[in-house]
């Protein structure tokens, strides 16, 4: 029965055609199984869906504008017009309602021109270059694919062509200034066509005057002068010019510029959003996240995902979630997106988009900045011109010195797109992470593979000799992923392998990786081994790749025969050498290279590079106030801060910077708008309780151990105190300059590991390896809780001489709260009472707690009760004086 349908159809339209009924095809359509076709814009009428949805008025009318038809389906050009279309022709309607038009030859036809005005942004979108248009494609239901394969003219027969008119209407007159003229070399046109027309409105059809062959290749050689700037209207958009740099009055500004939408840059945003800044977040890929549809490279995250921990408090819980970002939506945490301990990477990325959207964060996509730029002027005069900007610079600077003003000089930033279009910021806040892979470059590097382009199907490796050059997790990850499938595995690097339950950094080696440990210390074939891969020389031997050392190059020049010399023959290893028991001495098939990330610094102008860090070179130099320290209002968030915690805390991933970046967010909330630091203010009396459950529950400082630390600040009266939570510690004296809080009497509540306990070549499992006396708490060895007292702050020449392994200076009174196994310090003999013990020895406060019955029996036993009875407000209201004592009443009486 379908088969009868389909054949009848053809003579419809036919009929339709003859008849003149524009509309039959409307009462027809669905009937014909045509009311899934793709909503097109008029524009954008494509070929195919003049084939299946085409009248002859909307064949004729996409025809005026331009649009290519596939004559070389005569089946469909007969159907549709009642006559058949040579191929290598296209039609040249000549109307919006009647059929009239003309067949124009297309034979290696190539029409480009130059236009005053900008091509629709449908065109753009599909890389489409002014005054062409290209038989253009956007997704079909898949039901309707099958009928469009016939459809579809070869490539080198279909040639585009320019467009007549588009869509809109010009709204000033075009007056044409020169004759338009149509050359071609060696190539004689038939006719001469002149389009000079005074007081003309492009706003309908475009009648051409006689039939043009196109016989090669034509050029418009000049550019169309408009009188005045003529505004096309297209989709609802006003297009003015061609793609060039924004001007000044329309450059984007905004006061905070975030670059990066991974999960450094969107927890800024959601802060910045909160706070309600102006702010925008430019990413150079299509979606959030974008870093993790590379990395890792199979799929596997190592950050973990405890769902059950048997509370219920979300910020204990968030000790043991290494995922969710900060916000104050219970739906965005990580838990509810995964239930696998480690999750895929994948997921992360789905995670990462719907926190952007469901906090409606703002985001400018496929933007990739570059030239990162510092100028001296506010960011709302500043001018997208470089070479203005650095005579104005030289100016301020001039004139700076000779004045010596003591204020700080109004500076923004410049940067542009990948489409030169420039935007300015006030401070900016570089997100980007270490995306850049590390290539280093020695005698045969060409041979490897990079950890970013490695195959992640095992199969490939099938017996196969592979040498890894790395020894974090990536290389870890790696050699997990193949060992199975190959016959060795062998592992170099410079230093030992550092595995994260010795170091307690989770940057290390995780167990979850480590497969190759087994393997290579029960002998079965793989191994690792010490080696500087910069002093490393790979040479291609047949199908093997060889590895050589300096020290090793000579022995090698002597045993290699004389057909080996030029490299092509198979290796002949010496005769006799100090080294023929060489590790490597066998060749692999496959070298790859695992040698982990750095930061891009390619995206900053040469002026206003921040220089890489002293302790590691792949990080930028920043201070731990997270601004470069070379470039005032340049700002790092995420792992490209990790340089102020590398290999002692989790400032490089996730469960770790999403603190430090609240952290930079208060900095700027106070240095630039004044809001202080967030604190709470708590009596003394409620010292005790308020510090045992920050820390049983706190999560940045338990994250950012030795890092991040709670800070009490005791007023002058004695009588109260201000938690300020989350504070970096190294920033100590600066605290009332950085916070806006006056402070006094201080005790910064930190958490650390034992001074001997962490490192790759501790015996972390040893017998004694935790304490278990209140007595030695200060020999604890696992994560706990230190008190460290000042009396006053301590200076910042003081704080340059830390004391012991501690972050901080020598301290007035320093108390260790015990470890715990289970992490939590609430024992009363074990960790409360050594703990208010302290703390009354400092302050000189009785912190014990009273009842109004104790109260009242001390009253009555003892000269003067307890001063927590007189704290409490015990004999207020109740007719008891507790300035003279009952055995003084009674002997007065």
């Amino acid at each position: 029965m379908l088969w009868v349908v389909r054949s009848i159809i053809p003579w419809l339209m036919f009929l339709a055609v003859k008849l003149g009924c524009q509309y039959c095809f409307i009462t027809l359509r669905p009937s014909l199984g045509l009311t899934d076709l793709p909503d097109l814009p008029d524009d954008l009428l494509m070929t195919y869906r003049l084939a299946l949805n085409g009248t002859t008025s909307e064949l004729t009318s996409a025809s005026s504008r331009g649009f290519l038809l596939p004559t070389d389906n005569a089946t469909f050009v007969s159907n549709a017009f009642g006559e058949g279309l040579q191929e290598g022709t296209y039609w040249q309607g000549g109307g919006g309602g009647g059929g009239g038009g003309e067949l124009l030859p297309l034979e290696k036809t190539s029409v480009t021109a130059s236009s005053s005005h900008e091509e629709s942004p449908h065109l753009k979108e599909k890389g489409v270059q002014q005054g062409e248009v290209p038989l253009m494609q956007p997704p079909l239901p898949k039901d309707d694919i099958k009928h469009l394969e016939d459809l579809e003219a070869p490539k080198d027969k279909v040639q585009p062509v320019m467009p007549i008119q588009k869509k809109g209407k010009l709204q000033e007159e075009v007056k044409f200034e020169k004759e338009v003229k149509l050359k071609e070399e060696d190539i004689n046109l038939e006719e001469k066509v002149k389009l000079k027309e005074d007081g003309v409105k492009l706003e309908g059809e475009v009648k051409v005057e006689g039939e043009v062959k196109l016989e090669g290749e034509v050029r418009l050689e000049e550019e169309v002068k408009l009188e005045e700037e003529a505004k096309v209207e297209e989709e609802g958009m006003k297009v003015e010019d061609d793609l060039r740099p924004e001007s000044s009055s329309r450059a984007q500004r905004h006061e905070y510029c975030v670059i990066g939408a991974g999960p450094a840059g969107l927890q800024i945003g959601h802060l910045l959003q909160k706070a309600g800044r102006d702010y925008i977040i430019y990413e150079k890929s299509n979606q959030s996240g974008d870093f993790f549809t590379r990395y890792p490279r199979h799929g596997r995250l190592i950050s973990i995902n405890k769902r059950a921990t048997g509370r219920p408090n979300p910020d204990f819980n968030l000790r043991h979630d290494w995922n969710s970002l900060l916000s104050d939506r219970p739906d965005l945490s990580f838990s509810r997106f995964s239930s696998e301990f480690f999750p895929q990477a994948e997921t992360m990325v789905h995670y990462l988009n719907e926190y952007t959207r469901r906090l409606g964060l703002k985001i400018r996509y496929n933007t990739e900045i570059r030239g990162i730029r510092l100028l001296q002027r506010p960011y709302d005069r500043a001018t997208p011109n470089p070479e203005e900007e650095e005579e104005e610079e030289e100016e301020e600077e001039e004139t700076t010195t000779t004045a010596k003003k003591k204020t700080k000089p109004a500076r923004s930033f410049q940067m542009k797109d990948q489409l030169e279009n420039f935007y300015f910021c006030r401070f900016l806040v570089v997100a980007t992470g270490l995306a850049l892979p590390n290539k280093p470059s020695f005698p045969g590097h060409h041979l490897v593979i990079g950890y970013e382009d490695i195959s992640v199907n095992a199969s490939r490796f099938t017996g196969k000799k592979v040498l890894i050059l790395g020894r974090g997790n990536a290389a870890f990850e790696t050699a997990d992923a193949i060992y199975g499938s190959t016959s060795v595995v062998h592992m170099v690097s410079r230093s030992r392998a550092r595995l994260a339950w010795n170091t307690h950094y989770v940057g290390d080696l995780r167990a979850i990786n480590n497969g190759l440990l087994d393997t290579y210390q029960l002998k079965s074939l793989d191994g690792l081994l010490e080696a500087s891969v910069e002093d490393m020389v790979l040479e291609k031997r047949g199908d093997l790749i060889h590895v050589h050392f300096p020290w090793d190059m000579e022995n090698i020049t002597k045993g290699a025969s004389g057909e080996g010399g030029d490299g092509t023959s198979p290796y002949t290893p010496p005769a006799i050498t100090d080294y023929d028991n060489f590790s490597l001495r066998e060749g692999y098939d496959h070298v790859i290279r695992c040698l982990g990330f750095k930061f891009d610094f390619d995206i900053f102008h040469s002026s206003t590079s921040p220089g890489t860090s002293d302790s590691a070179a792949k990080y930028p130099d920043v201070k731990h106030s997270f601004e470069a320290r070379q470039v005032p209002g340049l700002y790092f968030a995420g792992t490209a801060t990790h340089s102020l915690d590398y290999k002692k805390s989790s400032g490089g991933f996730i469960h770790g910077f999403r603190y430090t970046v609240r952290v930079l967010h208060r900095l700027l909330e106070w240095q630039h708008h004044g809001v202080p630091w967030p604190t709470s203010t708590y009596g003394v009396k409620d010292l005790l309780s308020v510090v045992v459950k920050r820390i049983n529950e706190a999560d940045g400082t338990y994250q950012m151990f030795g890092v991040l630390a709670d800070v009490l600040l005791f007023e002058k009266d004695g009588q109260t105190f201000k938690l300020l939570q989350e504070f970096p510690v190294r920033l100590l004296a600066r605290l009332p300059e950085l916070t806006g809080h006056k402070a006094g009497k201080v005790v910064v509540v930190l958490m650390e590991y034992g001074p001997d306990f962490s490192g790759p070549d501790k015996d972390t499992f040893r017998s004694d390896r935790a304490t278990g006396d209140p007595l030695d708490a200060h020999r604890s060895n696992f994560l706990h809780p230190v008190f460290y007292l000042y009396r006053s702050l301590p200076s910042e020449s003081q704080m340059l001489q830390k004391w012991r392994s501690s972050a901080l200076p020598r301290p007035d009174h320093v108390h260790h709260v015990l470890e715990d196994f289970l992490t939590v310090w609430t024992a009363q003999q074990s960790h409360i009472l050594p703990l208010r013990r302290f703390f009354e020895q400092v302050l000189s406060h009785d912190l014990r707690t009273r009842y109004d019955q104790t109260c009242l029996q001390a009253a009555l036993l003892h000269a003067r009760p307890p001063a927590p009875c007189y704290l409490g407000g015990f004999s207020q209201g109740r007719g008891v004086s507790m300035v003279t004592s009952l055995p003084s009443v009674v002997s007065a009486s």
